[in-house]
């Protein structure tokens, strides 16, 4: 195991704590943490860490390239993601850890945010609503208005 891989798992394993502490106090349904990205094959990606009976869970959902045409990735049902080897550095400080016994130095949609634990859910539909509204806003009007920017 690389030093850089140790890093990323210790990060993961202090942060996936961190969530258990805040998710024990907390009611069902507040959230953690939402992260946004795009992957090497011009996807996007979201991952929601949400309090559900008073443990942290994760939904991860995945779009086209606007963000759109939702599609919930579950444990057994989550393909390997490729996210390009330029982007590991800043993907490290989002938690995602590298994948192991691949040649590509990828990243799969189970190491996004924190991996295995947690397995990824099954989405309730409030957060596939949500997800469809963070994410087009994000990478499809967001570009747009980066663009006229």
């Amino acid at each position: 195991m690389s030093d850089l891989t140790k890093a990323v798992e210790q990060v993961r394993a202090a942060r996936w704590a961190a969530w258990g502490r805040i998710a024990s106090k907390l009611p069902d349904h507040h959230i953690l943490s939402v992260e946004l990205l795009r992957t090497h094959d011009n996807e996007t990606l979201a991952v929601f860490t949400v309090v559900r009976d008073r443990k942290p869970v994760q939904y991860v959902l995945r779009g086209d390239s606007s963000g759109a045409n939702l599609k919930a990735l579950v444990s057994q049902h989550c393909p390997p993601i490729r996210v390009g080897q330029q982007h590991v550095e800043a993907l490290m400080m989002t938690a995602p850890a590298l994948s192991t016994g691949t040649d590509d130095g990828g990243v799969t949609a189970e190491s996004i945010a924190m991996g295995e634990p947690p397995p990824k859910q099954t989405p309730p539909s409030a957060i596939i609503s949500l997800g469809a509204s963070v994410m087009t806003t994000t990478f499809n009007l967001g570009e747009v208005a980066a663009q006229a920017g």
